[in-house]
């Protein structure tokens, strides 16, 4: 199959799963798929205890907005199926009603095991918070066993947000693996000059707050916290170009199993 007809194919049964607080402030976000009646995505990528409120965002493959829906946290996690903790296999499965009647058909698993190395696949996901899917080519460069967790390597670009999509191969247009993650090179120092300067601006908010600091001090807070908005502007985009190409996903096994026994 073509890229472009994995797309076609897949798009629509590709969700975003965006966890929000009360005050719908976005907390986190990550990818799902529709196998079924039901959404496969990784364990962690919903396990946020601060989040109060789960939305779900699909595309059409023409850039339509799909399905999608707003849930309270307490009444979408009661449809959970079956799990397994970030530590191990992380995934979840939670039964979804009403796809078949609007017309998702989702995708299908392999039940194969054993994948050559070089493998072409494609992953599709809703990488950086985004609200539209994006799809990425790559191949199988490995395959390791973890305590007891079976791995694929990716090289193909994976990055943040799209933990918990599908890895497709591209000769079956079947599901092959849960993307768990991506290598960390460069982004790691990116992370930590991000939390320095979140945190610069934390400190600057509570010192404007405070009523006790002169005019001057207040003018100083005022024009660090605009630089470091700035500079934190300026590393988030170096970070959209700081992936290494490497990623991992868990094999299907214990998923399998859970559709076979569930």
């Amino acid at each position: 199959m073509t890229i472009n007809e994995i797309w076609e194919n897949s798009c629509a049964s590709i969700v975003k799963i965006a966890l929000a607080n009360d005050d719908r402030i976005m907390l986190s976000s990550g990818t799902g798929f529709f196998v079924g009646d039901r959404l496969i995505t990784n364990y962690h990528v919903i396990n946020s205890i601060n989040s109060q409120i789960i939305q779900l965002i699909t595309m059409n493959p023409d850039g339509s907005p799909g399905i999608g829906g707003v849930f309270k946290r307490d009444s979408f996690v009661k449809n959970l199926v079956d799990c397994m903790p970030e530590n191990s296999w992380d995934f979840a499965i939670y039964h979804i009603d009403g796809l078949k009647k609007l017309g998702v058909n989702g995708l299908n698993l392999s039940k194969d095991i054993d994948f050559p190395i070089g493998l072409d696949i494609a992953i599709i996901g809703f990488p950086f918070s985004s609200d539209n899917p994006s799809v990425s080519k790559g191949i199988i460069s490995s395959k390791f066993i973890k305590n007891g967790v079976a791995y694929l390597q990716l090289d193909c670009n994976v990055n943040q947000g799209n933990s918990g999509g599908p890895v497709i191969r591209t000769d079956t247009g079947e599901v092959i693996g849960l993307v768990t993650r991506k290598a960390h090179g460069l982004t790691n120092a990116i992370g930590e000059l991000k939390k320095i300067h979140n945190d610069a601006i934390v400190t600057a908010d509570t010192n404007l707050a405070r009523k006790n600091i002169d005019f001057n001090t207040r003018n100083w807070y005022n024009y660090y916290k605009v630089n470091s908005s700035h500079t934190l502007a300026y590393i988030s985009e170096l970070e959209r170009s700081a992936n290494v190409g490497i990623g991992y996903a868990f094999q299907l096994t214990e998923v399998n199993r859970s559709f076979e026994h569930h």
